[in-house]
């Protein structure tokens, strides 16, 4: 099914456990993810309040995932294509869960990707899970903070003194 065109607001029960999950189509996707909405690139976006998850699948094609903040513990899947996954922001107690599918995927991380340079990585503060799939990339942009920061990179994990660990 096509994505909605119409504006849709689900308000989950407060305290209680609701599961948000949208699956795109077999097109190319452009996912946007804020703390409250969801937009597939119809123009028309899924307003969210009171989660405990979200889950968003790309299906087909070379997908992308924008996820500008986000307050909600996340998985998003990529799909069987070459697929992209930006990440600007996160919260703390919103760990993000990224499944990349079989191709060449890449992964950027910065508060103004997919542009490379400006970017800072100051609004990246909760947990980030990586699983490749295929030929993958990762790229990390911190060129727009004249700050000194101190970087740790292991075989499995990148943290730093600004953000929590990706994985």
């Amino acid at each position: 099914p096509a994505p909605p065109v119409a504006a849709i607001t689900i308000n989950g029960n407060a305290g209680g456990t609701g599961v948000l999950t949208f699956s795109g189509t077999t097109l190319i996707d452009a996912f946007t993810i804020t703390s409250t909405t969801l937009n597939a690139g119809s123009g028309a976006s899924i307003t969210y309040t009171n989660l405990t998850g979200l889950v968003i699948n790309g299906v087909s094609n070379s997908d992308s995932f924008l996820v500008t903040s986000d307050t909600t513990p996340t998985t998003i899947n990529g799909s069987s294509g070459n697929d992209t996954f930006n990440i600007r922001a996160n919260a703390a107690a919103a760990p993000l869960t990224l499944n990349a599918a079989a191709g060449t995927n890449t992964l950027n991380i910065g508060s103004a990707v997919p542009t490379v340079t400006g970017n800072t990585l100051a609004g990246v503060i909760g947990n980030i899970t990586f699983n490749g799939g295929g030929n993958d990339a990762l790229n990390f942009y911190d060129n727009g903070d004249v700050t000194a920061h101190t970087f740790n990179l292991s075989s499995t994990t990148l943290s730093s003194d600004i953000t929590a660990a990706v994985v």
